[in-house]
Order: C-alpha cells, then structure tokens, then sequence
C-alpha cells in the first residue's frame, strides 16, 4: 500500500499564517504544551487563546507548575491542538513549536479573559508562545494533507 503525503508550504516574510490554519487555531481552546528542563520531560494540558495579528497562543497557568518552571529554564517549548470533538474519519491537528514568553502585556490578558472569564479569579500568570514552526494535518482537505508554516526570520 502507497500513501502520496501532500506538503503545501505556507511561509512568507510577512509571518502571515494562512487561513485555513488561523481558523483552526481561533475555535479550539486546548493544547498540550511539551516542556523540557534538565533532560526531564513534562507536557500539560492548557486553556488558550489564539492571536493571529502576533501569531501567538496566550495561556494562563500557575506559576508553581512543572510546565511553567521547565519553560522559565528553556523557553523553546512544543505541542499540539486537537479539535474539539476529534471527528475520526476526518483527522485534523497542529503540531507547532515556539518560544515561552512572559509578556508584559495587558493586551494579552483581555483577549485570553474575555474568552475565559472565570480564569479571573484563578492563580497564575498570563503567558505566551511565540510561534515558530506549524504543522497542520487535515484529512478533510484529502488524505494525508500537511499545511507547513514557519516563522520568517
């Protein structure tokens, strides 16, 4: 058995990330976070929001966290988002890699609050990742379809 895998390149120096990925990233809220420090491996399970004008997921996590104090000591973090629900005849998901950043940034904090507003009152900090590499697989776009974006540098 043959299995062809569609690659379509999606990169540019603008760092636009293409519709069809924003819009999956904008109406999921869950993504698994991978964290490394010290040669010890750790992932998590985070609530996120995603900014599209700045190509950044914005979470909020309690700053005791393994994940949270494996990303302060490397910030090169990676991960997934599935859709919610996962229709299995059609796979669809991200995989990205990034870099952790704590922001200075109010901005930030309405956008990741007006979606989750019970997060208010919960311990943490607001924190980013900085996109640097996706790769989308959409099965409803055809069998074994990958959307590639990366980071123009």
């Amino acid at each position: 058995m043959c299995i062809i895998v569609k690659f379509l390149k999606m990169s540019n120096s603008l760092s636009l990330i293409s519709p069809h990925i924003s819009n999956f990233l904008s109406n999921c809220v869950i993504l698994t976070l991978a964290t490394c420090a010290d040669c010890q491996p750790y992932c998590a399970n985070c609530f996120y929001v995603f900014d599209p004008g700045n190509d950044v997921l914005i979470c909020k996590s309690d700053n005791q966290s393994a994940h949270m104090k494996q990303a302060t000591d490397n910030r090169f973090v990676a991960g997934t988002i599935l859709p919610n629900p996962i229709d299995f005849l059609a796979i669809k998901g991200v995989q990205f890699t990034g870099v952790f950043v704590l922001p200075e940034n109010d901005f930030y904090k309405k956008l990741y609050f007006s979606k989750f507003p019970i997060g208010i009152d919960m311990p943490g900090s607001i924190w980013t990742i900085r996109l640097s590499e996706i790769k989308m697989t959409d099965n409803s776009l055809g069998f074994g379809t990958k959307l590639k974006w990366s980071r123009g540098q």
